[in-house]
């Protein structure tokens, strides 16, 4: 009898562990793939209404929802290193590669215009849903490089020093 109350039991324990186990995967979520985050940053289409940087940077309010288009660049290494944030530039400068005769080997860095630059230029941060910034580098994540030119649509971020950066929902890349 008590082999049989044993065995019971076990069989009972047997089951309920497959109970808690039978599908593991249908509470926690799936992880998200290169392409899914990727999708979920790029638009499909450009968003009306965008302003340049310049204007934008004079007339922002602190979260305001916005659309910005401008050129990928602003410094000889526009990017932040492990995050979907990079700086972009007013559509007006020219880089040097569109300047004869200049052979400048980082063109998106608008050194020829050094007086304006701060003034024509803001952060982009791509961020997700919980407005937390993206763990995955720009290029990576959107497909884009320096002097690609990109309409950002998200929400203005000030600081009380005066600058201003774009909090990306969504971004999309001119071709």
């Amino acid at each position: 009898m008590k082999t049989c109350m044993f065995f019971a039991a076990a069989a009972l324990a047997a089951l309920g562990f497959a109970g808690c186990s039978e599908n593991p995967s249908a509470e926690r979520p799936a992880a998200s793939s290169p392409d899914a985050a990727k999708a979920e940053f790029l638009l499909a289409s450009e968003p009306a209404g965008a302003k340049g940087v310049a204007e934008f940077r004079r007339t922002a309010a602190d979260d305001e929802q916005v659309v910005v288009v401008g050129r990928v660049g602003g410094d000889t290494n526009p990017w932040v290193e492990g995050a979907a944030a990079f700086l972009i530039t007013d559509m007006s400068l020219k880089p040097c590669s569109e300047r004869e005769g200049d052979n400048c080997p980082t063109p998106w860095d608008y050194c020829c215009d050094l007086g304006v630059l701060k003034d024509s230029k803001v952060m982009v941060k791509v961020v997700d849903e919980q407005g937390d910034l993206v763990r995955t580098d720009a290029k990576e994540l959107l497909g884009v490089k320096e002097l690609d030119t990109v309409v950002v649509r998200g929400r203005t971020q000030k600081d009380d020093a005066g600058n201003v950066t774009v909090l990306a929902e969504g971004v999309f890349k001119r071709t």
